[in-house]
């Protein structure tokens, strides 16, 4: 339920970011257009906290959600990472993950996106950089660079949020396990080694804000 609430929002942030794109496309000012990419992506990061943080999903929950993550998955939502994440990060430009494991996780949750999904990403990835590049010229308000840094910090806050519940799950597991935590995906991870690799993606993230300051 979750993620269907976070894809709803996804949705309503993709289609206020393609209107502000075009505004900036067509040399007008857009301000009210990406105040509502980061109000909406806010909601986003909000569902995924208040689910977490006020215990509605419990580690005996864990197991079921593990089993909803096997790949490939061809019809609804699927993957590890839904549509809704990739969205965000395409939203502010955040590109291709820095570490290599992030890259293939980031490869590998695409496997499992029907043929629409597909289009959809496609056509936001070919404009990802309008409002970024935007926001770092001179020619958009303050407001409108406010917006866009709130994105940014929303981004890292659900990275933030993401890694420290994914970790307690991984922790838990290697209670289980008495090793290595594998993946869904196939990948073989100790839990120091997973946090460096939340730590990677988070500072992708982190450095677009300071860039968009300057």
């Amino acid at each position: 339920m979750v993620h269907i609430q976070m894809e709803v929002y996804a949705c309503a942030m993709t289609e206020k970011a393609i209107e502000a794109q075009d505004l900036i496309a067509a040399g007008k000012p857009a301000n009210v257009e990406m105040a509502e990419v980061a109000a909406r992506g806010r909601d986003m990061l909000n569902v995924f906290m208040v689910c977490f943080n006020d215990g509605r999903v419990l580690p005996k929950h864990w197991p079921h959600i593990q089993k909803t993550l096997h790949f490939p998955e061809y019809t609804g939502m699927s993957s590890a990472q839904n549509i809704s994440i990739q969205l965000l990060g395409e939203a502010v430009s955040v590109g291709v993950p820095g570490h290599e494991y992030n890259q293939q996780l980031h490869d590998i949750a695409e496997i499992g996106f029907v043929p629409h999904q597909r289009r959809v990403l496609k056509f936001v990835r070919d404009r990802r950089n309008i409002m970024r590049d935007y926001a770092l010229s001179t020619k958009a308000s303050p407001d409108e660079c406010a917006s866009y840094n709130a994105l940014v910090r929303v981004s890292v806050m659900w990275r933030g949020s993401h890694k420290k519940h994914v970790m307690k799950y991984v922790a838990a597991a290697l209670e289980q396990t008495k090793g290595k935590y594998v993946t869904s995906t196939g990948h073989e991870f100790d839990a120091p080694g997973m946090g460096v690799v939340f730590e990677s993606r988070m500072h992708d993230y982190s450095v677009l804000e300071l860039r968009s300051k300057l």
